[in-house]
């Protein structure tokens, strides 16, 4: 099963996501599933990185983990805000 959590900061803003495991649609490699959620996760993170002042993340096997850097404008945190809804 994947898990997808939301982190939010202290005032309730989104800051950024981690998935965890696998969905089992299909054997490893072809499960179609567990790609669009890996696509749909990376594709948060390009966004981050090139439109809202960057972000720290990890990837490995069943864990994706993405969050919006700290020191980023009030600008960009908007734009994160946007991007993670």
């Amino acid at each position: 099963m994947v898990r997808i959590e939301i982190l939010r900061d202290q005032d309730n803003n989104i800051k950024g996501y981690t998935i965890k495991g696998h969905a089992n649609w299909d054997e490893s490699g072809k499960d179609i599933v567990c790609s669009a959620i890996s696509a749909l996760g990376y594709t948060g993170i390009g966004a981050l990185l090139n439109l809202a002042g960057g972000c720290d993340y990890s990837a490995d096997d069943g864990l994706m983990k993405c969050i919006i850097k700290d020191d980023i404008s009030l600008e960009h945190k908007k734009s994160a805000e946007i991007i993670l809804k």
